[in-house]
């Protein structure tokens, strides 16, 4: 299935839009160049900056760069899952989780939802409470012991044998 044009523009909204991001967008401002234009070191630096911008990755709800990416990516399997159920197997060490998190939770739709593992007392006090303290019937969030790379085998097969058969898990 495509994504036409309209719905890629909604999605774009949904994800960047509606107070998501500081001042309602993804802060995108052209490099500065030098107003002065006697010296011609300057003018040709300007020239060349002329189509160079820069994004502040900040300023999403999560305070990480990752707010940029995870929000537009979850919107785009939310548009998949409008019938069918999804889940998210996340394990993180840091701002993946906090990010997918509120992405799915702003997402709203029921049939999208995501478990998060986080190893316990690996990650700040700021994104543990990031995880945990968000409202949703979508979210799931478990602690683990062990370190950042233990639940990688875990997924790994946790993804393998949900491909090879048509269960899904909840």
């Amino acid at each position: 299935e495509e994504i036409t044009n309209g719905d890629l523009r909604e999605i774009v909204n949904k994800a960047f839009g509606g107070g998501s991001f500081v001042d309602g967008v993804v802060n995108v401002r052209r490099l500065s160049s030098s107003n002065d234009n006697d010296n011609e070191k300057k003018k040709k630096k300007a020239k060349r900056n002329e189509n160079v911008f820069v994004s502040e990755l900040f300023g999403g709800p999560t305070f990480c760069f990752k707010d940029i990416g995870m929000r537009l990516v979850v919107n785009i399997l939310s548009h998949f899952s409008s019938s069918t159920p999804t889940t998210l197997l996340v394990a993180t060490t840091g701002d993946t989780g906090p990010a997918a998190v509120r992405a799915v939770s702003d997402a709203q739709n029921p049939n999208l939802s995501i478990l998060v593992h986080y190893p316990k007392g690996q990650i700040s006090d700021f994104q543990r409470k990031q995880l945990t303290t968000v409202c949703s019937d979508s979210v799931e969030v478990v602690t683990f012991e062990g370190g950042g790379d233990d639940m990688d085998l875990p997924i790994k097969n946790i993804l393998a044998s949900s491909s090879s058969s048509s269960s899904s898990f909840e």
